[in-house]
């Protein structure tokens, strides 16, 4: 599962610089908790960056995780519906998951972002791990 999860998040990044012509508003190894300070702070039209930034990067996650089931390997997380997550669920799933696991604030915004991802939408057990 841990080379899974690092290639995943490699295929992430790529895929989410990728998705965006933007230069990225934050570093990567910004935490959790200075994301989301830095995006209460700012003006709405920074906030607005800031989310497609982080739409962006729920993109280049999910399209990881298809890269994983197109190589036959376990996914991520699974959502209910071939619908992407918008910009508004991942700033919702990430302020929920620092908030339910403060701790987590700590670390990288998009490792919780995917944390965030895996926990609200765990795949079946029982069920084969590809996205319809």
């Amino acid at each position: 599962m841990r080379k899974t999860l690092i290639l995943a998040v490699a295929l992430a990044g790529t895929a989410a610089a990728t998705a965006t012509a933007r230069t990225p508003p934050t570093p990567a190894g910004t935490s959790a908790w200075q994301f989301l300070s830095g995006y209460d702070a700012a003006s709405p039209a920074v906030q607005n960056e800031l989310r497609a930034f982080l739409g962006s990067s729920a993109m280049g996650m999910d399209a990881a995780n298809l890269a994983l089931a197109g190589q036959q390997m376990p996914l991520l997380y699974c959502l209910p519906t071939s619908a992407p997550v918008t910009e508004w669920q991942a700033l919702f799933l990430l302020r929920r998951e620092v908030a339910n696991s403060p701790s987590f604030g700590d670390l990288p915004w998009a490792a919780d972002l995917l944390v965030a991802l895996h926990r609200t939408y765990p795949c079946a057990a029982a069920a084969p791990r590809t996205r319809s």
